[in-house]
């Protein structure tokens, strides 16, 4: 009899896991369009070796969109609409250690090297329109 139960309580269980992540799918095709973009990212001419890009969507809260940033190429998939574009990037500072967060041990100093007009403070722009190549983003340093 407890068997008998157990089996019922299971497949109760299991049915309505199922209605539920049925109805929770929905058809799918309803949301915004998705489009792959993808470009390149410099600064002061040289290709970002490593980071990650974000687009922010103007639009009130529609979301935003990241990918990585591999030797100056990124792609990413991201909604329609005009966006804020974020750049960031970070390297070890050479011969510069922390000492304060673990006493005797010196941890390499880590500093985002991309200027904070192209994150925190960005002032990059562009409009997504389908999946497309956009146009270059060539930052500058402002450091000679």
């Amino acid at each position: 009899m407890i068997s008998f139960i157990v089996r019922s309580l299971g497949l109760a269980i299991v049915t309505t896991s199922f209605a539920i992540a049925a109805i929770g799918c929905g058809g799918g095709g309803t949301g915004p369009k998705v489009n792959t973009v993808s470009g390149k990212v410099t600064l002061d001419g040289a290709p970002i070796p490593e980071g990650t890009i974000s687009f922010r969507n103007l639009a009130g809260n529609k979301g935003s969109f990241s990918g990585p940033i591999v030797n100056g190429d990124y792609s990413v998939k991201a909604e329609s609409g005009e966006m804020a574009v974020e750049i960031r990037a970070t390297r070890v500072v050479p011969d510069k250690f922390d000492t304060t967060t673990n006493p005797g041990h010196k941890e390499p100093v880590i500093e985002m090297y991309v200027p904070k007009e192209y994150n925190s403070a960005t002032t990059l722009k562009t409009s997504i329109t389908g999946t497309a190549t956009l146009p270059p983003f060539e930052l500058k340093s402002g450091k000679k």
